[in-house]
């Protein structure tokens, strides 16, 4: 069996191959050797291996797209549930039991037979919802790694399906193990079909669940898509699956790569999966249901990440631009100095977090209500010219503006001030830092919704950063 299944994901293209796999499944769920089976596999391998190609394209066309076979290069199975027999692996999964939206999760709801999951959707009053759904859940967490599931939707309205995983078991687990020191923890959702999609379309991406500095707002979307099938997704089986890697999550569909994200500065940890099916709209259409064929969960060793790790990083390091100068570079988030004061942290355009000022001017205030402060660790001492990213708008520019100050000396320019709409860095002049702590302030001269976001220090005076620029680095004490 070993053998016929790595022919199969080697010779035969699965997300296509609708009879072979069948014939496959069939085998498997059975534990039958019998030999016209065999044959029958035999034959078509041998006539898809002819023209089969196994390289994958290292060129990312259009916004990321890239093509892979069905295990992606350096992974292995480590395990899979074909959902052979008429019964739920109970050593695997539990059930999805809360009620949400339109309806209430039933175990009842959940069935296996002809080597299927079957996900019933019903039309039924159950503890106050006209409708149930209902799910699966992972007993055991799972780390890094390619998960991906083959599955047909319902044809119906009014029903979120989808697969995804988090840091929670279930509903009853309000408090998860799995998040960070924070307690912070990500979402991933390989495959979210809306209620009110048409059935050709899914949504795909990634939460962050942090709470914004001071408030109770979540980060939120760390990066999302939609996908236009050129099929319906409830007339047969397709493949969803997602990677989740240190440094990026790719998603795929059938095979190809729909998107990949930077999760460097995101929450990591282990995650349940959840194969859900639940009622989103009041009108959704009862008696249905969502078909799962398989899931299966590969590994990939650390040298052999780190050998494909490469392309990825490359591109989402295009992304942000230059991250490293000929000298030494000291790159600061504003949301995180020591002491932000009046300053507010939001979330902007493009999901930027920054810190925002006052929204109406006041002169009344005093200079030390206007001012964040923090203490920065240097280890170099030397001359280091100053950046700042700032926001600046199309009408009333530079008006929301504000100041730096290094070490009681102000930069000769006000920030917010570059005459380009949306987020951009400009040069405040050169400043002496010595080993140790030097104290950074941000001062709000226009008291009127200035917004800073990153802060750049460098000793290469000759260095210009572009777009988002490098990641946070330096350490931030109380002055």
């Amino acid at each position: 069996m070993e053998t016929i299944t790595n022919l199969w994901y080697g010779c035969i293209d699965p997300y296509r191959s609708i009879r072979l796999k069948l014939l496959l499944k069939r085998v498997f769920c059975s534990g039958e050797k019998a030999s016209v089976y065999f044959l029958m596999i035999a034959v078509i391998l041998l006539a898809g291996c002819e023209k089969q190609s196994f390289e994958t394209s290292d060129v990312i066309t259009g916004e990321d797209a890239m093509t892979y076979t069905a295990t992606l290069p350096g992974y292995t199975l480590v395990w899979e549930d074909n959902f052979c027999g008429k019964t739920l692996d109970s050593t695997r999964w539990k059930y999805r039991t809360d009620c949400k939206f339109q309806s209430c999760q039933r175990p009842d709801n959940v069935v296996v037979n002809d080597d299927t999951l079957k996900i019933l959707l019903e039309e039924e009053n159950y503890q106050g919802k006209p409708f149930t759904g209902g799910g699966i859940i992972t007993k055991q967490p799972s780390s890094y790694g390619y998960y991906e599931i083959s599955a047909k939707l319902d044809d119906g309205y009014g029903w979120h399906q989808s697969f995804w995983a988090i840091g929670k078991s279930g509903f009853d687990d309000p408090d998860p193990i799995y998040a960070d020191s924070t307690g912070a923890r990500i979402e991933i959702d390989c495959f979210e079909h809306y209620g009110d999609f048409p059935n050709t379309k899914f949504r795909y991406g990634a939460i962050d669940w942090s709470t914004l500095r001071g408030s109770s707002v979540y980060m939120g979307s760390i990066g999302e898509g939609t996908y236009e099938a050129t099929s319906d997704l409830s007339q047969d089986f397709h493949t969803y699956g997602f990677e989740y890697s240190p440094d990026y999550i790719n998603y795929f569909f059938d095979g190809e790569l729909l998107k990949t994200i930077d999760i460097r500065d995101a929450p990591q940890h282990d995650v349940y999966l959840w194969i859900t099916s639940i009622a989103s709209e009041t009108n959704a259409t009862g008696d249905g249901a969502m078909y799962v064929d398989y899931i299966r969960a590969y590994e990939i060793s650390p040298s052999q990440y780190h050998v494909r790790k490469v392309e990825f990083l490359q591109y989402l390091d295009s992304l942000r631009g230059p991250q490293q100068s000929n000298g030494t570079d000291l790159w600061m988030e504003a949301e995180d100095f020591a002491d932000i004061n009046n300053w507010k942290v939001e979330k902007d355009i493009d999901r930027t977090v920054v810190l925002k000022g006052f929204t109406g001017f006041d002169a009344t205030r005093d200079s030390t209500d206007l001012k964040a402060t923090t203490g920065v660790v240097v280890d170099e001492p030397g001359v280091y010219r100053l950046w700042v990213r700032s926001r600046d708008f199309d009408t009333q520019q530079g008006a929301r503006k504000f100041k730096m100050i290094v070490n009681g000396e102000v930069s000769p320019v006000e920030f917010g001030t570059h005459g380009e709409v949306g987020y951009e860095w400009q040069s405040g002049g050169e400043f002496t830092l010595d080993a140790g702590v030097n104290v950074l302030e941000i001062y709000d001269s226009s008291q009127y919704f200035a917004r800073c976001d990153r802060i750049l220090l460098t000793t290469d005076t000759s260095f210009e950063p572009e777009r988002i620029g490098g990641f946070a680095n330096t350490s931030h004490v109380d002055p």
